[in-house]
């Protein structure tokens, strides 16, 4: 596998010739000639390997059986008894492409340019999230002018797809027992040092539903409900953005003919896409007596009107609600017990903040997302629970199983539940991470803790009797897992000087 450019060498040079860090730059062009897409990061632990093998003489480059990279370089002379270096980062990207532009990731090699001092990717991804982290690493064990303690580089893979590269981690491969200190290069903002993250549990709960056949005089209505702001449901999970899963429902059971005893059958019902993010849209078709629809119509609508006047100042988009009457009768539909049952599950589930941090002002500690809906033989709702203590998630899934049971249905676990990661803000490394940054910036870090995953939390669980502390540290990424995602490379370079200057700092 090669490391050296084939077809970004001009690039490099504008880059190096504006910036500096030509090193940095370098090894992010490099990466990015190789595909990889989440699931087909292969050819990216090949060149990692490759990689390795050319920092130091005395490199240790291995992999493990998920194809995670750890690379071992010796300490400088004199510094060989003091704890390792960790500098963690993940080797698979987002695989995002601009409609109407054909692009395969598995094959493709990316089309960057500068924008100014923004390095872009043509249609799709950049992939800055997370090879930045990746070439910071590289960057600063190449560097032979640093006096070091042992440096320990992981390189894990399959981040996106739910940290499963850090979970498959196992204690006595990948990293030494004196892996003290770790650096995750995967934040997005130079001049944030995060000191905490939460942890996850996903669960599916699935309901039995009951159908029957539509008596004659009933109709079907189509209704979808889109263009609600959604989000990252741990990032933006304190803003209170609207549900659609939450608001169909509530159109569904709450409006004003339902409650004047109108019934309702529900033939389908689908919402939401991924267990992380909002879910902005929903779809339902169910059905109505005939002589009712228009008046159940209307009051659906009063209801939404109600909903969107409520939400307004959250819901900055124009939340739109279609509705169609089809000509067809429906043959078959859950029974008017199971709709409302089905209702009624989804306004159980609690969607949005359980409690927030004592010790860190305006943290989330604990959250919980109702994400997914689908119905089919039964129905399945996808719910994300967050918590940066560990600990606090045994109650909100003991809910959730309750919920399940109350519905004679039952609670699956997907995934593997995460470790949190709680803020430790007088650690060593936290402690010299700040001072570093003043010395270097001469102005003050943000110090943050963010209520989302990251791959700390898992690797110190996995190495627990290492007594790891960590942090998470990056260059300003903007827009990450779209097309319009972009590195600012002058912050890349500030990156690679700051993290140089911690390294020596740990290392005294």
């Amino acid at each position: 596998m090669s490391v050296t450019l084939e077809r970004n060498q001009k690039l490099l040079e504008e880059l190096a010739g504006k910036f500096g860090g030509r090193s940095v730059f370098r090894w992010f062009l490099s990466l990015n000639e190789v595909p990889r897409p989440s699931y087909h990061t292969e050819r990216a632990t090949e060149w990692a390997l490759a990689a390795g093998k050319l920092l130091h003489p005395q490199a240790v480059c291995k992999r493990d059986a998920r194809g995670n990279v750890g690379i071992h370089i010796p300490a400088t002379p004199g510094k060989e008894n003091k704890p390792a270096i960790v500098l963690q980062a993940h080797l698979d990207m987002v695989p995002t492409v601009a409609a109407g532009k054909t692009f395969n990731f598995e094959k493709d090699q990316l089309e960057m340019f500068l924008d100014n001092s923004l390095l872009r990717a043509n249609g799709t991804t950049l992939g800055g999230d997370d090879g930045s982290g990746v070439a910071a690493a590289l960057a600063i064990a190449e560097d032979k002018t640093l006096a070091h303690a042992p440096l320990e580089l992981l390189f894990t893979v399959d981040e996106e797809v739910g940290l499963e590269g850090a979970i498959a981690l196992k204690e006595g491969e990948l990293l030494s027992d004196r892996a003290k200190y770790l650096i995750n290069v995967d934040s997005e903002t130079f001049g944030e040092i995060c000191l905490s993250c939460a942890g996850g549990a996903q669960r599916r709960l699935s309901l039995p539903v009951h159908r029957a056949a539509v008596p004659a005089g009933w109709r079907r209505v189509r209704l979808s409900l889109s263009n609600l702001v959604g989000g990252h449901t741990g990032l933006d999970i304190h803003v209170g953005r609207a549900n659609a899963l939450k608001w169909v429902s509530l159109l569904l059971s709450e409006n004003s003919e339902a409650l004047a005893d109108t019934q309702y059958r529900i033939i389908s019902f689908n919402g939401g896409n991924a267990h992380n993010a909002v879910p902005s849209h929903c779809d339902t078709t169910f059905a109505v007596p005939a002589d009712k629809i228009t008046a159940f119509v209307t009051a659906m609508r009063e209801l939404f009107d109600a909903l969107a006047a409520r939400w307004k100042h959250i819901e900055t988009k124009v939340p739109r609600l279609t509705t169609e009457v089809e000509a067809e009768a429906p043959k078959e539909a859950l029974t008017f017990a199971s709709s409302r049952a089905l209702c009624n599950a989804i306004a159980a589930i609690h969607h949005g903040v359980w409690t927030w941090s004592d010790s860190v002002e305006t943290l989330v500690e604990t959250s919980e997302s109702l994400s997914i809906a689908k119905l089919g033989e039964k129905l399945d709702l996808t719910v994300y629970a967050r918590s940066s203590h560990t600990t606090a998630l045994g109650p909100v899934v003991a809910h959730l199983e309750n919920i399940a049971a109350l519905f004679g249905g039952i609670c699956i676990t997907e995934g593997t539940d995460m470790s949190g990661w709680p803020a430790e803000p007088n650690s060593t490394l936290a402690r010299t991470a700040v001072a570093v940054f003043k010395d270097v910036a001469k102005k003050e870090p943000s110090v943050i803790s963010m209520h989302a995953g990251l791959e700390c939390g898992i690797i110190m669980g996995k190495f627990p009797k290492n007594g790891m502390e960590a942090i998470s540290v990056g260059p300003t990424l903007r827009n990450p897992h779209t097309t319009d995602e972009f590195l600012d490379a002058h912050s890349a370079v500030q990156l690679y000087q700051y993290l140089c200057k911690l390294v020596e700092k740990l290392s005294e």
